[in-house]
């Protein structure tokens, strides 16, 4: 996935939907393998890049956010629209 996400950067730019998509699956498996910090930057990453194509509190944005478990932790995550 690592790869992936280096040859769509490269070839798309870094700001493109199929590499937001590439940030969100490899966030995924990061975080479906419990490396929370690693996903994480993954997953706001791919929100930016998502956030300048659709409405900040869309269902799909929502969505990207959906894997995390935030109890517990200190900082809040807030969608305004």
């Amino acid at each position: 996935m690592r790869r992936a996400l280096a040859i769509d950067e490269a070839s798309f730019g870094p700001e493109h939907p199929d590499v937001a998509r590439d940030l969100n699956n490899l966030a995924a498996l990061l975080a479906d393998t419990n490396s929370l910090g690693e996903a994480e930057p993954l997953y706001r990453r791919a929100l930016a890049i998502d956030d300048g194509r659709i409405p900040r509190a869309s269902q799909y944005a929502l969505e990207k956010l959906s894997p995390w478990d935030f109890s517990g932790r200190e900082e809040t995550f807030q969608i305004s629209a």
